[in-house]
C-alpha cells in the first residue's frame, strides 16, 4: 500500500488529465456535431429555397404562356376580321379600277391590333426559352408594325395600284395568321422547364 501512497499524487494527476482529455474530446465532438447539424440545416433550407424558386418561376412562366396564348387567340379573331375588311376593300378598289381606270383611292394598309397583355408583360419575356422568346417578340412586332403609321397618311393612288398594294397586305396578314397559329401551337404544347 505504501507503494501506492508514493504514486497517489501522480495517479490523481493522471486521472485528472484523463478526465480533462475525455471532457475536451466531448466538447470537440459536440461542437463538430452541432456544426454538422447546422450545416445540414442550412443545406436543407437552401434546397427548399431553390425548389420554391423553381416552382415560382415555373408558375410565372405558365402564367405568362397562358396570358400570351389568350392574347394570340384574340389577335387571331382580329386578324380574321381585318382580312375580311381588306378583301371587301380590294373588291371595291377592283370595281373602281374596272369602271374608271383613272380613279384614285386610298389603299387600306394600317390596322390597329391591340396587344395590352404583351405590352404589360414584355419585361417577363426572359421567362421563355430563347427561341420561343424570339418568336413571341417577332410576332408581336409584326402586329405592331401594322399600326406604325396612320391611315390618313397613306396617299391616294390609282385604284389598280391600290389593289396590288392591298393584295400584298392581305398576303402579309395571311402569313401573320399562319405564324400566329404556329406560335399558339408552340405555347399550347406546354411549358418546358
Amino acid at each position: 500500500m505504501e507503494f501506492f501512497k508514493d504514486y497517489q499524487p501522480l495517479i490523481g494527476a493522471s486521472v485528472a488529465l484523463l478526465a480533462a482529455i475525455i471532457g475536451f474530446s466531448g466538447v470537440i465532438y459536440s461542437q463538430r456535431r452541432i456544426a454538422k447539424v447546422a450545416e445540414e440545416g442550412r443545406a436543407h433550407q437552401e434546397k427548399m429555397a431553390r425548389e420554391q424558386g423553381e416552382r415560382q418561376r415555373r408558375a410565372e412562366r405558365e402564367s405568362f404562356h397562358n396570358a400570351i396564348l389568350g392574347e394570340l387567340s384574340a389577335l387571331q379573331l382580329g386578324l380574321a376580321s381585318a382580312i375580311k375588311i381588306l378583301l371587301a376593300q380590294i373588291s371595291i378598289a377592283e370595281e373602281l379600277a374596272r369602271q374608271n381606270p383613272g380613279r384614285k383611292t386610298q389603299p387600306r394598309v394600317v390596322f390597329r391590333f391591340a396587344t395590352p397583355v404583351f405590352d404589360s408583360h414584355v419585361a417577363r419575356i426572359g421567362l421563355l426559352q430563347p427561341e420561343l422568346s424570339f418568336k413571341v417578340s417577332n410576332l408581336f412586332g409584326q402586329f405592331k408594325s401594322f399600326a406604325a403609321q396612320a391611315q390618313d397618311q397613306v396617299p391616294e393612288m390609282d385604284a389598280a395600284l391600290a389593289v396590288r398594294i392591298m393584295r400584298s397586305v392581305e398576303g402579309s396578314l395571311q402569313k401573320l395568321q399562319t405564324e400566329t397559329e404556329e406560335l399558339k401551337t408552340l405555347l399550347g404544347g406546354g411549358v418546358a422547364a
